[in-house]
């Protein structure tokens, strides 16, 4: 049985975006028709890109490739995609939507080809002129293909695969020193961290890390198994001592005797918002409720840093087992900051002097009809004011960097800043930011908490407060009585940097941590591996 392709899957649960009906009835057959003697511009530099240029570089008039990313325009094509001896295409720049012609745009075919975000980018074109536009997501939903895999899917054969292959692999025993690791489908968070303390203390565990990308890069002596690859990823996790994870595991999944579930949560010791189980915008979603409460039935433990992060995670994941707190493994980096400080300046090709605000907004919530769908907001944010006042106020060079919730990552191509304001959203490790940053910006995202640990001036811009509150997340705390500046628009944010007092800043902050009794030191890894060798310790002991 293969697995369901991204394609399927977004047609199975009926995640389309809003567009045109010009463009929602269009076919391949159409655009075959349409596009065999006119000039073809794809728009978007992703891997559908690539796969198009591969197939039908030669069978269409590829006159171009335009994309939002200021990062890749100029470059050929050649540098991006393989192109072989196509050195028509392979000679082709990638430019910005906005350079085309208005001719060009009335008489050219318009290929988007991400699966998301294609909505967005139908209006772009249609604002410049264009229209003939075609989605190769809503084209390629149509083929027989796909809908074979949706047919599959919704007869629910494929969910009943999964759990069979679960009860066959129990002929295979369980490894009790074998931990599979779980992040965002990538190598970033407290399960990152936790690896690295047992690497560094030379601990003998089997590490595996569940991935969703085949080109994320793990630490040498670390084992990856692809999530879509089912055979291999039920295999791990069916024979693994301990599942670390900081989301929920999927609902095939099926637990034995002798095996330990470990949820981290990508949370530290102070959450702003209600989740999960005590959100209503979660409780709402039927099926995410119904994977919730799977989860709280397998959950040994809970990774917490405070007494408020414990009651806040009994109440969100209504869990069988306990919390222990621990402190939060993520956090560790903020006490080395020199470390981080120099390896995102290099990274970023930034002056090693450099100084750093970074802007880190969560995501807003849409109701879809079933249920609520996470959205990118209109942050507004006026860049450009926000750096000449950094500057004035603390001096040096300034740069911001902007970085998105993990689930708004799809969006990050369209987004076009400078070279003073960089988009570092698809890096998987937000925490390195956090920690290499002179500044934070943020709005919900309890990731405001993280910069305070080590005294770093933290500043709220939320211009949605009263619409947050009604359509999005109850909050655990009163926002407006937080230690932080909270400003409403972009003139209140100028302004409360300007007035900014680093003394008067670190008392009410003080005062506020001091309530919470956190466990955020910087040893929090080194607890966390200590228990970790307690549990397997004792399974040998009890002969599991």
């Amino acid at each position: 049985m293969k697995e369901i392709s991204v394609l399927a899957y977004l047609n199975l649960t009926q995640k389309l975006e809003e567009t045109t009906p010009d463009m929602r009835n269009r076919s391949w057959r159409n655009f075959y028709t349409v596009s065999r003697k006119r000039s073809v511009y794809l728009v978007g530099c992703g891997k559908k890109t690539g796969e198009f240029l591969e197939k039908f570089g030669k069978k269409y008039r590829i006159a171009g490739v335009l994309d939002n990313d200021k990062r890749k325009h100029g470059k050929s094509l050649q540098e991006l995609y393989r192109c072989g001896n196509n050195t028509r295409i392979a000679e082709l720049k990638v430019s910005f939507p906005g350079e085309l012609t208005s001719k060009e745009y009335e008489n050219g075919i318009f290929l988007i080809t991400p699966v998301c975000g294609y909505g967005i980018l139908e209006k772009q074109l249609r604002a410049y002129g264009g229209r003939n536009i075609y989605s190769y997501f809503l084209m390629e939903s149509k083929t027989i293909r796909c809908r074979m895999q949706v047919f599959i899917g919704k007869k629910g054969v494929y969910e009943w695969f999964k759990v069979c292959e679960f009860y066959r692999n129990r002929k295979y025993r369980v490894n009790k020193r074998k931990i599979v690791f779980s992040a965002f489908g990538t190598y970033c968070d407290h399960g990152k961290y936790i690896t690295e303390e047992l690497l560094r203390q030379k601990k003998k565990y089997e590490i595996v890390w569940a991935i969703s990308d085949s080109s994320v890069k793990v630490p040498q002596g670390i084992r990856t198994v692809m999530r879509g690859d089912l055979e291999k990823y039920i295999y791990e996790m069916a024979t693994a001592g301990i599942w670390i994870f900081n989301s929920p595991v999927e609902a095939f999944v099926r637990k034995r005797k002798g095996q330990i579930y470990i949820q981290t949560k990508h949370w530290t010791g102070i959450t702003l918002k209600k989740f999960y189980l005590d959100a209503a915008t979660v409780t709402k979603n039927k099926e995410r409720v119904k994977l919730w409460k799977k989860n709280a039935k397998m959950m040994d433990y809970i990774i917490t840093a405070s007494d408020f992060d414990s009651q806040s995670c009994l109440r969100g994941f209504c869990p069988k087992g306990k919390c222990v707190e621990l402190g939060s493994a993520r956090t560790d980096i903020l006490f080395d900051e020199q470390k981080y400080r120099f390896k995102v300046r290099e990274m970023l090709n930034l002056p090693q002097d450099a100084k750093i605000l970074l802007y880190a907004p969560t995501y807003r919530f849409k109701w879809s009809g079933l249920s609520y769908e996470q959205k990118l907001p209109e942050y507004g944010i006026d860049y450009k004011s926000l750096i000449e006042e950094l500057e004035k106020k603390f001096h040096g060079q300034w740069y911001i960097l902007l970085r998105f919730h993990p689930g708004l990552r799809k969006y990050s191509e369209q987004v076009c800043l400078t070279d003073r304001v960089i988009n570092v959203s698809l890096y998987p490790d937000g925490e390195e930011f956090v920690a290499a940053s002179d500044i934070l910006v943020s709005d919900y995202s309890s990731i405001m908490f993280e910069p305070a640990y080590v005294k770093k001036p933290v500043f709220l811009y939320a211009t949605d407060i009263d619409e947050y509150l009604e359509n999005d997340y109850d909050l655990l705390l009163d926002i407006r009585s937080l230690p932080f500046s909270l400003a409403e628009n972009n003139e209140e944010l100028i302004g409360a940097i300007r007035a900014f007092d680093q003394e008067e800043y670190q008392k009410r902050l003080d005062q506020f941590l001091s309530g919470y009794r956190l466990r955020e030191d910087g040893n929090s890894c080194q607890r966390i591996v200590e228990f970790i060798d307690s549990l397997v310790s004792k399974s040998r002991d009890a002969g599991i």
